[in-house]
């Protein structure tokens, strides 16, 4: 029992920083009618941006946008390591694509040179 506190106050403590778990599905939302990856992962850069600004307005207040800088890069790592590592192939996103009414999966993008 008193590692389940310890974890359940661990968590509560670091919720801010943790956000960007639960990150994914709402960019998947807000994306629904972004066709290409590289605009979806501009997307995804500034939804955490936004979600950082919003978390940690007192340090722009006070001073330190350093530190927004710094958890905006956090969210983002953490919501790029569970996109690829569970999302991006979970029956959860294709239940979300079916809702909002996207049905094409992703498909890797080729670069092609520019001449």
């Amino acid at each position: 029992m008193e590692l389940l506190s310890t974890v359940g106050i661990a968590i509560i403590n670091n919720a801010p920083i943790l956000v960007g778990f639960i990150l994914p599905p709402i960019v998947e939302v807000i994306n629904r009618d972004v066709k290409t990856s590289r605009e979806r992962f501009v997307v995804t850069i500034l939804v955490c941006l936004f979600s950082a600004i919003l978390l940690h307005w007192k340090e722009i207040e006070y001073g330190t946008p350093e530190q927004v800088a710094l958890f905006a890069g956090i969210l983002f790592a953490e919501s790029k390591l569970l996109y690829k590592f569970y999302f991006a192939k979970s029956d959860l996103r294709g239940g979300i694509q079916r809702r909002v009414g996207t049905t094409w999966m992703e498909k890797p993008v080729v670069d092609t040179p520019i001449e």
